[in-house]
Protein backbone atom coordinates (compact mmCIF):
# COMPACT_ATOMS: atom_id res chain seq x y z
CA UNK A 1 0.00 0.00 0.00
CA UNK A 2 1.30 3.44 -0.98
CA UNK A 3 -0.04 6.44 0.94
CA UNK A 4 0.27 10.20 0.61
CA UNK A 5 -1.54 13.01 2.37
CA UNK A 6 -4.06 13.35 -0.49
CA UNK A 7 -4.53 9.80 -1.75
CA UNK A 8 -3.94 6.12 -1.12
CA UNK A 9 -2.98 3.56 -3.77
CA UNK A 10 -3.55 -0.08 -2.91
CA UNK A 11 -2.16 -2.96 -4.98
CA UNK A 12 -4.53 -5.89 -4.52
CA UNK A 13 -4.14 -9.52 -5.50
CA UNK A 14 -6.80 -12.06 -6.33
CA UNK A 15 -9.91 -11.75 -8.45
CA UNK A 16 -13.58 -11.34 -7.66
CA UNK A 17 -16.19 -13.39 -9.48
CA UNK A 18 -18.53 -10.42 -9.82
CA UNK A 19 -17.81 -6.75 -10.41
CA UNK A 20 -20.08 -5.89 -7.46
CA UNK A 21 -17.70 -7.77 -5.16
CA UNK A 22 -14.70 -5.65 -6.08
CA UNK A 23 -13.52 -3.25 -3.33
CA UNK A 24 -13.18 -0.51 -5.93
CA UNK A 25 -15.18 0.93 -8.82
CA UNK A 26 -14.10 0.54 -12.44
CA UNK A 27 -14.57 3.78 -14.35
CA UNK A 28 -13.86 4.63 -17.97
CA UNK A 29 -13.12 8.33 -18.32
CA UNK A 30 -13.20 10.07 -21.68
CA UNK A 31 -12.13 13.65 -22.17
CA UNK A 32 -14.29 16.37 -23.69
CA UNK A 33 -12.55 15.91 -27.04
CA UNK A 34 -13.09 12.15 -27.26
CA UNK A 35 -15.35 11.30 -30.26
CA UNK A 36 -17.81 9.40 -28.03
CA UNK A 37 -18.11 12.37 -25.70
CA UNK A 38 -18.47 14.79 -28.61
CA UNK A 39 -21.19 12.68 -30.24
CA UNK A 40 -23.13 12.35 -26.99
CA UNK A 41 -22.86 16.10 -26.41
CA UNK A 42 -24.08 16.85 -29.95
CA UNK A 43 -27.07 14.53 -29.50
CA UNK A 44 -27.99 16.16 -26.18
CA UNK A 45 -27.52 19.68 -27.54
CA UNK A 46 -29.66 18.89 -30.59
CA UNK A 47 -32.51 17.64 -28.37
CA UNK A 48 -32.24 20.71 -26.15
CA UNK A 49 -32.27 23.14 -29.10
CA UNK A 50 -35.20 21.33 -30.72
CA UNK A 51 -37.14 21.30 -27.43
CA UNK A 52 -36.40 24.97 -26.73
CA UNK A 53 -37.62 25.94 -30.21
CA UNK A 54 -40.85 23.96 -29.79
CA UNK A 55 -41.54 25.37 -26.32
CA UNK A 56 -40.92 28.93 -27.50
CA UNK A 57 -43.13 28.70 -30.60
CA UNK A 58 -45.74 26.07 -29.71
CA UNK A 59 -45.74 25.79 -25.92
CA UNK A 60 -44.94 22.07 -26.01
CA UNK A 61 -42.23 19.74 -27.31
CA UNK A 62 -42.84 17.77 -30.49
CA UNK A 63 -41.95 14.07 -30.31
CA UNK A 64 -38.36 13.50 -31.37
CA UNK A 65 -35.15 11.63 -30.65
CA UNK A 66 -31.61 12.20 -31.85
CA UNK A 67 -29.92 9.45 -29.88
CA UNK A 68 -27.40 8.24 -32.46
CA UNK A 69 -24.73 10.61 -33.75
CA UNK A 70 -21.65 9.71 -35.74
CA UNK A 71 -18.73 12.02 -36.49
CA UNK A 72 -16.00 11.06 -38.92
CA UNK A 73 -13.62 12.43 -41.53
CA UNK A 74 -11.81 15.66 -40.94
CA UNK A 75 -8.10 16.24 -41.21
CA UNK A 76 -5.73 18.80 -39.79
CA UNK A 77 -2.28 20.16 -40.52
CA UNK A 78 -0.70 20.14 -37.06
CA UNK A 79 2.64 21.45 -35.89
CA UNK A 80 4.03 22.65 -32.60
CA UNK A 81 1.94 25.58 -31.39
CA UNK A 82 -0.49 25.61 -34.31
CA UNK A 83 -3.12 23.60 -36.18
CA UNK A 84 -5.34 24.11 -39.20
CA UNK A 85 -8.35 22.09 -40.38
CA UNK A 86 -7.77 21.13 -44.01
CA UNK A 87 -10.64 18.64 -44.46
CA UNK A 88 -14.10 19.05 -42.89
CA UNK A 89 -15.93 16.88 -40.39
CA UNK A 90 -18.95 14.82 -41.33
CA UNK A 91 -21.71 14.56 -38.72
CA UNK A 92 -24.53 12.04 -39.14
CA UNK A 93 -27.71 12.11 -37.06
CA UNK A 94 -29.79 8.93 -36.78
CA UNK A 95 -33.15 9.63 -35.22
CA UNK A 96 -36.45 11.32 -35.87
CA UNK A 97 -37.86 14.82 -35.57
CA UNK A 98 -40.90 16.60 -36.98
CA UNK A 99 -40.37 19.19 -39.71
CA UNK A 100 -43.63 20.95 -38.80
CA UNK A 101 -46.10 21.45 -35.96
CA UNK A 102 -49.47 21.58 -37.68
CA UNK A 103 -48.98 24.08 -40.50
CA UNK A 104 -46.01 25.78 -38.79
CA UNK A 105 -42.57 24.65 -40.03
CA UNK A 106 -39.75 23.59 -37.68
CA UNK A 107 -36.24 24.38 -39.02
CA UNK A 108 -34.99 20.89 -38.18
CA UNK A 109 -31.88 20.90 -40.36
CA UNK A 110 -30.82 24.32 -39.10
CA UNK A 111 -31.32 23.26 -35.47
CA UNK A 112 -29.25 20.08 -35.93
CA UNK A 113 -26.50 21.88 -37.83
CA UNK A 114 -26.26 24.61 -35.20
CA UNK A 115 -26.20 22.07 -32.35
CA UNK A 116 -23.28 20.21 -33.94
CA UNK A 117 -21.50 23.48 -34.72
CA UNK A 118 -21.88 24.75 -31.14
CA UNK A 119 -20.40 21.62 -29.57
CA UNK A 120 -17.55 21.33 -32.06
CA UNK A 121 -16.67 24.98 -31.55
CA UNK A 122 -16.52 24.36 -27.77
CA UNK A 123 -14.23 21.31 -27.89
CA UNK A 124 -11.97 22.13 -30.86
CA UNK A 125 -9.69 25.01 -31.73
CA UNK A 126 -10.41 27.26 -34.69
CA UNK A 127 -13.56 25.44 -35.76
CA UNK A 128 -15.60 27.19 -38.45
CA UNK A 129 -18.91 25.44 -39.11
CA UNK A 130 -19.32 26.84 -42.59
CA UNK A 131 -15.90 25.49 -43.63
CA UNK A 132 -15.50 22.38 -41.53
CA UNK A 133 -19.00 20.82 -41.30
CA UNK A 134 -19.95 19.55 -44.70
CA UNK A 135 -22.64 16.84 -44.63
CA UNK A 136 -25.87 16.39 -42.69
CA UNK A 137 -28.31 13.64 -43.39
CA UNK A 138 -28.83 9.91 -43.81
CA UNK A 139 -26.58 6.91 -44.39
CA UNK A 140 -28.65 5.87 -47.41
CA UNK A 141 -32.07 6.40 -48.99
CA UNK A 142 -33.77 3.21 -47.76
CA UNK A 143 -35.84 2.55 -44.66
CA UNK A 144 -36.13 -1.16 -45.50
CA UNK A 145 -33.75 -4.05 -44.69
CA UNK A 146 -31.53 -5.44 -47.41
CA UNK A 147 -28.90 -3.78 -49.61
CA UNK A 148 -31.07 -4.31 -52.69
CA UNK A 149 -33.45 -1.60 -51.42
CA UNK A 150 -30.69 1.04 -51.37
CA UNK A 151 -30.45 3.30 -54.41
CA UNK A 152 -28.17 6.01 -53.06
CA UNK A 153 -25.47 5.60 -50.38
CA UNK A 154 -25.47 9.27 -49.44
CA UNK A 155 -23.34 8.98 -46.29
CA UNK A 156 -20.67 6.87 -48.01
CA UNK A 157 -20.71 9.22 -51.01
CA UNK A 158 -20.09 12.18 -48.71
CA UNK A 159 -17.25 10.40 -46.90
CA UNK A 160 -15.53 9.33 -50.12
CA UNK A 161 -15.74 12.86 -51.51
CA UNK A 162 -14.34 14.37 -48.31
CA UNK A 163 -11.44 11.91 -48.10
CA UNK A 164 -10.62 12.58 -51.75
CA UNK A 165 -10.73 16.33 -51.24
CA UNK A 166 -13.74 16.75 -53.55
CA UNK A 167 -16.92 18.73 -52.82
CA UNK A 168 -19.70 16.69 -51.20
CA UNK A 169 -22.19 15.94 -54.00
CA UNK A 170 -25.28 16.45 -51.78
CA UNK A 171 -24.57 18.20 -48.46
CA UNK A 172 -28.06 17.83 -46.91
CA UNK A 173 -30.34 14.81 -47.26
CA UNK A 174 -33.66 13.86 -45.69
CA UNK A 175 -33.39 11.18 -42.95
CA UNK A 176 -35.15 7.86 -43.57
CA UNK A 177 -36.49 5.18 -41.25
CA UNK A 178 -36.83 4.90 -37.49
CA UNK A 179 -34.54 5.15 -34.48
CA UNK A 180 -32.12 2.25 -34.05
CA UNK A 181 -33.47 -0.45 -31.69
CA UNK A 182 -36.49 1.69 -30.76
CA UNK A 183 -38.84 -1.25 -30.17
CA UNK A 184 -36.32 -2.79 -27.77
CA UNK A 185 -35.94 0.51 -25.96
CA UNK A 186 -39.69 0.68 -25.34
CA UNK A 187 -39.44 -2.53 -23.29
CA UNK A 188 -36.39 -1.20 -21.46
CA UNK A 189 -38.23 2.00 -20.57
CA UNK A 190 -41.24 0.04 -19.32
CA UNK A 191 -39.00 -2.20 -17.20
CA UNK A 192 -37.20 0.85 -15.81
CA UNK A 193 -40.46 2.56 -14.89
CA UNK A 194 -41.75 -0.57 -13.19
CA UNK A 195 -38.53 -0.94 -11.19
CA UNK A 196 -38.69 2.71 -10.14
CA UNK A 197 -42.31 2.34 -9.01
CA UNK A 198 -41.26 -0.52 -6.70
CA UNK A 199 -38.54 1.48 -4.94
CA UNK A 200 -39.24 2.34 -1.30
CA UNK A 201 -40.14 5.93 -0.42
CA UNK A 202 -39.65 7.37 3.06
CA UNK A 203 -39.88 10.64 4.96
CA UNK A 204 -38.22 11.76 8.17
CA UNK A 205 -38.68 14.74 10.52
CA UNK A 206 -36.16 17.56 10.37
CA UNK A 207 -35.73 20.62 12.59
CA UNK A 208 -34.12 23.99 11.86
CA UNK A 209 -30.65 22.71 12.69
CA UNK A 210 -31.15 19.82 10.30
CA UNK A 211 -32.26 22.22 7.56
CA UNK A 212 -29.14 24.33 8.12
CA UNK A 213 -27.00 21.20 7.83
CA UNK A 214 -28.67 20.28 4.53
CA UNK A 215 -28.22 23.84 3.24
CA UNK A 216 -24.50 23.76 4.06
CA UNK A 217 -24.08 21.04 1.41
CA UNK A 218 -20.74 19.58 2.52
CA UNK A 219 -20.66 17.33 -0.56
CA UNK A 220 -19.30 17.62 -4.08
CA UNK A 221 -22.83 17.39 -5.50
CA UNK A 222 -25.20 20.05 -6.77
CA UNK A 223 -28.14 20.08 -4.35
CA UNK A 224 -31.73 21.15 -5.03
CA UNK A 225 -33.95 21.71 -1.99
CA UNK A 226 -37.66 22.08 -2.71
CA UNK A 227 -40.07 23.25 0.02
CA UNK A 228 -43.62 22.10 -0.59
CA UNK A 229 -46.93 21.08 1.00
CA UNK A 230 -49.77 18.73 0.09
CA UNK A 231 -52.25 21.63 0.32
CA UNK A 232 -50.19 23.85 -2.04
CA UNK A 233 -51.53 23.55 -5.60
CA UNK A 234 -48.42 24.80 -7.47
CA UNK A 235 -46.27 22.58 -5.23
CA UNK A 236 -48.28 19.51 -6.24
CA UNK A 237 -48.30 20.51 -9.92
CA UNK A 238 -44.54 20.95 -10.25
CA UNK A 239 -43.56 17.94 -8.12
CA UNK A 240 -43.70 15.26 -10.88
CA UNK A 241 -41.29 17.34 -12.94
CA UNK A 242 -38.83 17.47 -10.05
CA UNK A 243 -39.01 13.68 -9.62
CA UNK A 244 -38.36 13.30 -13.35
CA UNK A 245 -35.28 15.51 -13.06
CA UNK A 246 -34.05 13.44 -10.12
CA UNK A 247 -34.34 10.30 -12.23
CA UNK A 248 -32.63 11.87 -15.25
CA UNK A 249 -29.68 13.07 -13.17
CA UNK A 250 -29.23 10.02 -10.95
CA UNK A 251 -25.79 9.27 -12.43
CA UNK A 252 -24.66 12.88 -12.08
CA UNK A 253 -23.35 14.70 -9.01
CA UNK A 254 -26.88 15.80 -8.14
CA UNK A 255 -29.34 15.50 -5.24
CA UNK A 256 -33.00 16.45 -4.94
CA UNK A 257 -34.11 17.01 -1.34
CA UNK A 258 -37.74 17.76 -0.53
CA UNK A 259 -39.00 19.44 2.65
CA UNK A 260 -42.71 19.27 3.43
CA UNK A 261 -44.22 22.09 5.50
CA UNK A 262 -47.36 20.12 6.29
CA UNK A 263 -48.04 20.07 10.02
CA UNK A 264 -46.06 17.23 11.65
CA UNK A 265 -49.23 15.27 12.49
CA UNK A 266 -49.86 15.00 8.71
CA UNK A 267 -46.58 13.16 8.07
CA UNK A 268 -48.47 10.09 6.84
CA UNK A 269 -50.40 12.28 4.39
CA UNK A 270 -47.16 13.75 3.06
CA UNK A 271 -45.65 10.27 2.76
CA UNK A 272 -48.69 9.02 0.83
CA UNK A 273 -48.22 11.86 -1.66
CA UNK A 274 -44.50 11.10 -2.03
CA UNK A 275 -45.30 7.43 -2.62
CA UNK A 276 -47.83 8.32 -5.34
CA UNK A 277 -45.17 10.45 -7.03
CA UNK A 278 -42.51 7.73 -6.57
CA UNK A 279 -40.12 10.19 -4.90
CA UNK A 280 -37.53 7.54 -4.08
CA UNK A 281 -33.81 8.02 -3.62
CA UNK A 282 -32.37 7.14 -7.07
CA UNK A 283 -30.02 4.13 -7.07
CA UNK A 284 -27.18 6.32 -8.29
CA UNK A 285 -27.54 8.60 -5.25
CA UNK A 286 -27.88 6.01 -2.49
CA UNK A 287 -24.17 5.74 -1.75
CA UNK A 288 -23.88 9.50 -1.36
CA UNK A 289 -26.97 9.67 0.86
CA UNK A 290 -25.63 6.89 3.10
CA UNK A 291 -22.23 8.58 3.31
CA UNK A 292 -23.97 11.68 4.68
CA UNK A 293 -25.62 9.59 7.40
CA UNK A 294 -29.12 9.81 5.89
CA UNK A 295 -31.58 7.21 4.68
CA UNK A 296 -33.87 9.51 2.71
CA UNK A 297 -34.02 12.72 0.71
CA UNK A 298 -37.57 13.55 1.89
CA UNK A 299 -38.25 15.44 5.10
CA UNK A 300 -41.10 17.08 6.99
CA UNK A 301 -40.27 20.24 8.95
CA UNK A 302 -40.87 19.99 12.70
CA UNK A 303 -39.06 23.12 13.87
CA UNK A 304 -40.64 26.24 15.33
CA UNK A 305 -43.08 28.11 13.07
CA UNK A 306 -42.35 31.52 11.61
CA UNK A 307 -39.01 32.58 10.19
CA UNK A 308 -36.86 29.76 11.57
CA UNK A 309 -37.12 27.64 8.40
CA UNK A 310 -36.23 30.54 6.10
CA UNK A 311 -33.36 31.60 8.35
CA UNK A 312 -31.93 28.08 8.32
CA UNK A 313 -32.42 27.45 4.58
CA UNK A 314 -31.98 30.80 2.84
CA UNK A 315 -32.27 34.21 4.53
CA UNK A 316 -33.15 35.72 1.13
CA UNK A 317 -36.33 33.64 0.88
CA UNK A 318 -39.17 36.19 0.48
CA UNK A 319 -41.78 33.73 1.75
CA UNK A 320 -44.47 31.60 0.14
CA UNK A 321 -44.57 28.09 -1.30
CA UNK A 322 -43.23 26.35 -3.23
CA UNK A 323 -39.69 27.56 -2.74
CA UNK A 324 -36.69 26.04 -4.49
CA UNK A 325 -32.99 26.66 -4.06
CA UNK A 326 -30.00 25.23 -5.90
CA UNK A 327 -26.99 24.94 -3.62
CA UNK A 328 -23.45 24.41 -4.89
CA UNK A 329 -20.91 22.32 -2.97
CA UNK A 330 -19.90 24.32 0.06
CA UNK A 331 -23.31 25.93 0.64
CA UNK A 332 -23.52 28.78 -1.90
CA UNK A 333 -27.06 29.34 -3.16
CA UNK A 334 -26.64 29.70 -6.93
CA UNK A 335 -30.33 29.78 -7.83
CA UNK A 336 -33.55 30.50 -5.96
CA UNK A 337 -37.18 30.50 -7.08
CA UNK A 338 -40.17 31.65 -5.04
CA UNK A 339 -43.32 30.20 -6.59
CA UNK A 340 -43.83 27.60 -9.27
CA UNK A 341 -40.94 26.48 -11.44
CA UNK A 342 -40.83 26.37 -15.21
CA UNK A 343 -39.61 22.78 -15.04
CA UNK A 344 -38.10 22.50 -18.59
CA UNK A 345 -36.25 25.80 -18.15
CA UNK A 346 -35.14 24.71 -14.66
CA UNK A 347 -33.79 21.45 -16.04
CA UNK A 348 -31.88 23.32 -18.77
CA UNK A 349 -30.37 25.57 -16.12
CA UNK A 350 -29.26 22.53 -14.14
CA UNK A 351 -27.65 21.00 -17.23
CA UNK A 352 -25.77 24.25 -17.80
CA UNK A 353 -24.63 24.18 -14.17
CA UNK A 354 -23.65 20.48 -14.17
CA UNK A 355 -22.13 20.64 -17.65
CA UNK A 356 -23.17 18.64 -20.70
CA UNK A 357 -20.35 16.15 -20.21
CA UNK A 358 -20.72 13.28 -17.75
CA UNK A 359 -17.74 12.95 -15.43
Amino acid sequence: MISTQSSTIRILSGAATDVDELPYELVERKGVGHPDTVCDAIAERASRRYSEYCLKHFGRVAHHWFDKVMIYGGSADIDYGRGEMIKPYTVLFAGKGAYAFGDQPIPLRELLFNAAAEVLAEVTTGFDAQRHLRYMGRFDDSQLPGPETVHSTDGANAMEALLAGRPVPVEITRPMGCSTKWMTKRNMVADGNEAWARMPVSIEPVDAAGIAALASNPTNRLRVINVWATWCVPCVEEFPGLVSISRRFETRDFDLITVSVDVPKDQDKALAFLEREHAAVPPGARKSVAKQGRTTNNFIYTGPPGDSLATALDPKWPGGYPYTVVIAPGGEVVYRQAGALDVPAFQSMLVDRLGVYYK
